[in-house]
């Protein structure tokens, strides 16, 4: 346990590590708190220009409600440079924003993990406002589906029970779609400045101890080193289309480090070769 503590210590601090369920499902009394809309697919990315913002836009026009507010959110993660989180605001049917806010940490994440963020920092900002509903638009289905199963986040719960809120709509946003909201939520994910902190549940601890591993590692591999040699990259042996002990020795040559039987099976198949296609320029050739 003792060198387990001081490898996670290595990754980030002990006290950023969540105690206690991350999901917790909830009981909804009204049946009607939280809802799921979620239609559009990630085939939007294919469609033409400003189609998927019209798509997005006619959603909330169809299950809005005067007065509600509007919230993208959006996660960035630069693998090795540092992941944020980012929101922006405004009230349905205007064009002026209200609130934008975003953040950074320096570890390497999962974009899930930033979404969460996100929404967790606007649930604490809604909490402070009058607004009795919120429409949210992520483009994480991951989360979405953990919500449409009557769980919620566990650093939402007190924040919900301190606010207006009689009503959470969730919209499926695909990304990189073109949806103005969540173009300007990515914005903010991807420039934020290092702040705050982050409660970092189990898959990311994970994530982070298995990089910092990968990264300690001495390889001493004779194999590895002639992959090195030949400009080929570890794993791409697995992309081959053949299987079993014909892509066994086929890695096997490729690599020069051949076993016994590998090397028995390689000259008995050259010797077939021979004797059904016999070269007709050699005078020993046996074609006659």
């Amino acid at each position: 346990m003792t060198e387990a503590a001081h490898i996670i210590e290595q990754c980030c601090s002990i006290e950023s590590l969540r105690r206690g369920c991350a999901w917790v499902q909830v009981e909804d009394p009204t049946g009607n708190f939280t809802e799921v809309i979620s239609t559009l697919g990630r085939e939007c990315r294919e469609w033409p220009e400003e189609a998927t913002n019209a798509e997005i836009q006619s959603l909330i026009q169809d299950n809005h409600k005067e007065g509600d507010v509007i919230v993208f959110t959006d996660g960035s993660v630069k693998r090795g440079v540092q992941s944020g989180w980012g929101f922006t605001a405004k009230i349905v049917n205007t064009n002026n924003t209200i609130k934008e806010l975003g953040g950074a940490t320096t570890l390497t994440t999962s974009s899930m993990c930033m979404e969460v963020k996100a929404i967790t920092e606007m649930i604490e900002w809604i909490k402070d406002q009058p607004y009795t509903r919120a429409i949210c638009l992520t483009d994480s289905q991951s989360t979405l589906a953990k919500i449409d199963t009557g769980r919620l986040y566990a650093d939402w719960l007190k924040a919900i029970s301190e606010s207006s809120l009689q009503k959470l709509l969730w919209i499926f946003c695909p990304g990189h779609a073109g949806v103005h909201g969540n173009e300007r939520a990515d914005k903010i994910a991807g420039e934020a400045d290092v702040s705050g902190t982050l409660t970092l549940d189990p898959p990311t601890v994970l994530s982070l101890v298995k990089d910092l591993l990968e990264k300690q590692r001495i390889e001493t591999s004779n194999t590895t080193d002639i992959l090195k040699g030949k400009g080929i990259k570890r794993g791409a042996g697995r992309m081959s289309d053949l299987r079993g002990p014909l892509r066994r020795m086929t890695n096997q040559l490729l690599m020069e480090t051949i076993s016994l039987y590998t090397l028995r099976q390689t000259l008995l198949w050259r010797e077939e070769q021979i004797w059904l296609t016999p070269d007709c320029d050699d005078p020993n050739s046996l074609h006659k």
